[in-house]
C-alpha cells in the first residue's frame, strides 16, 4: 500500500498489495479523491490492526507475569510441604512417595 510515481511523470498513484492464494497481487487504485479515500481507509485499518496487536502483546505479558508469580508460589508451597512432612517424621522414598519412618 503505497503512493508511487513513475520516472518521467509528476503524478502519484496509489496501489495496494494483498495476498491471494499465497501470491502477492498488486492492485492499482488510481489517483485523485478515490485514491485518497482508499489510502485513508487502508491507514485506518492498519492502525486498528496495530492497536489489536499491541493489546494482545500487553495481555500476553500480563499472563506471563501471572504464570511466573503462580510458579513461585507453587514452589514455595512445595518447599513448605516438604518441610512439614520431614518434621512429622516422613521421608521421600526414591524421590517418589512420602513414607513414615520406622521406629
Amino acid at each position: 500500500m503505497s503512493w508511487e510515481s513513475r520516472p518521467g511523470t509528476a503524478r502519484h498513484y496509489y496501489t495496494r498489495s494483498r495476498k491471494v492464494n499465497g501470491q502477492i497481487i498488486r492492485e492499482y487504485v488510481g489517483t485523485g479523491p478515490r485514491a485518497d479515500q482508499a489510502a485513508a481507509a487502508d491507514q485506518a485499518q492498519r492502525q486498528r490492526r496495530h492497536a489489536a496487536h499491541a493489546h494482545f502483546r500487553e495481555e500476553s505479558q500480563s499472563w506471563a507475569r501471572l504464570v511466573d508469580k503462580s510458579a513461585a508460589v507453587s514452589q514455595l508451597c512445595g518447599e513448605a510441604l516438604t518441610a512439614m512432612l520431614m518434621v512429622a517424621g516422613y521421608h521421600q522414598h526414591a524421590r517418589g512417595e512420602w513414607r513414615r519412618r520406622r521406629g
